[in-house]
């Protein structure tokens, strides 16, 4: 991950604290006010009970604290000890990991906070009325700050994290295509893409560069891995960018698939659709492949199918937008304006991932907009 994209991920885990902040906003008004000028007291309590109310917060969140950093170790302990061998939860696992450390430091931080405020009214109390005033209200603040964030922490604790987790995924690959359901089943559309992972290896092992390098390229570890699969691909010529990503794509959506919840299985139309001609394609070359020496097979007509597949079907409904949209900004304002975090990240990624070059090589794309996308993309390296 580049550290561009970190830092879009960063602001927008920041943006994720925008109800929290509104929140604070918001009571802070109502303390202000209330203590300089409505001056209205909910509640008649005695210095004792008030002590007590304080040190009673302060000890429930401190124990709560302790609580949810031994279950942020069980969690990491269940996460640790899922099927590394499987590449869709090892993804889903560094998701789950990743929100469930953000929200354990917000749970930590919140409740230190709180903890001192509870204690600073219990100092303050009979010296200082306004201010007593102030600082108890903001530490029952954020104790219903607190409150929410352990919620949402304990979300966590479900054994069907990974599968809500997968359903988002899932949800997240979908949106950028149509709504259209295809009626291929679940086990229909796994079965046709372990075949799909059968004839990618075979295509790999008939290839020239594959059978020199059989003591690695060509192994059970490279059949078993789709990274490795992939980038043998990639190194014996056969995948270019457009045709890696595609796979890519499939095989996430796969792992999501497989990872989700029961009532979450239904098959998008057009990433099906996909699948079964990337795996027609693929079949057509094999057959090529194993009658051609060296690389014959690139000057065939199944590989130039399968490249003007790639070339056509490489972006997504909503990916295509954008580059429309790019494409329309540059030619009426020579500049790249992106409208969300989300489009800048895609629009990025589809830069470093090459997509952008196999666009030039395919002419979808002029000289002088690859020019100014390959300048943007500088410019956010740089900056």
């Amino acid at each position: 991950m580049s550290d561009y994209i970190r830092r879009i991920d960063k602001m927008e885990w920041m943006a994720d604290s925008f109800e929290l902040i509104t929140y604070f906003i918001t009571a802070n008004i109502v303390i202000v006010n209330n203590v300089f000028f409505f001056r209205v007291h909910l509640f008649a309590l005695t210095a004792e009970q008030i002590l007590y109310i304080f040190s009673v917060i302060a000890q429930i969140v401190g124990t709560f604290i302790g609580v949810s950093i031994a279950g942020y170790a069980l969690l990491d302990a269940r996460n640790n000890a899922l099927d590394d061998d499987d590449d869709g939860i090892k993804v889903l696992k560094l998701s789950l990991a990743r929100k469930q450390f953000r929200w354990l430091i917000r749970l930590m931080i919140y409740g230190l906070v709180d903890i001192v405020l509870c204690l600073l009214s219990i100092g303050i109390y009979a010296h200082a009325s306004w201010l007593f005033d102030i600082i108890s209200d903001e530490a029952l603040v954020v104790l219903g700050a607190f409150i929410f964030i352990l919620v949402k922490f304990t979300l966590f604790l479900s054994p069907k994290a990974i599968l809500k987790e997968g359903d988002l995924a899932k949800r997240e690959i979908e949106d950028g295509y149509s709504e259209e359901s295809s009626t291929v089943s679940y086990s229909d559309f796994i079965i046709k893409y372990n075949q799909l992972q059968e004839i990618l290896y075979l295509v790999l092992e008939e290839s020239d560069r594959a059978k020199q390098l059989a003591g690695r390229t060509a192994s059970k570890g490279v059949h078993h891995n789709r990274v490795m699969l992939e980038n043998a691909l990639r190194m014996n010529g056969i995948f270019n960018n457009s045709l890696a990503k595609i796979y890519r794509e499939i095989a996430h959506y796969r792992n999501a698939l497989v990872h989700s919840t029961e009532g979450n299985r239904a098959i998008n139309g057009e990433i099906n659709q996909k699948l079964f001609k990337l795996y027609d394609l693929m079949n057509s070359l094999l057959a090529i492949i194993k009658t051609s020496k060296d690389s014959e097979y690139k000057d065939s007509k199944p590989y130039k199918d399968l490249v003007k597949f790639a070339s056509e079907n490489v972006l997504s409904k909503s990916e295509k937008e954008m580059i429309d949209s790019v494409i329309a900004q540059l030619e009426s304002e020579k500049t790249i304006k992106i409208d969300s975090k989300d489009n800048e990240k895609t629009f990025y990624s589809l830069i470093q991932d090459g997509i952008i070059d196999d666009l030039l090589t395919s002419k979808q794309i002029t000289q002088e907009q690859f020019s100014a996308i390959s300048a943007w993309y500088s410019s956010r390296e740089k900056a």
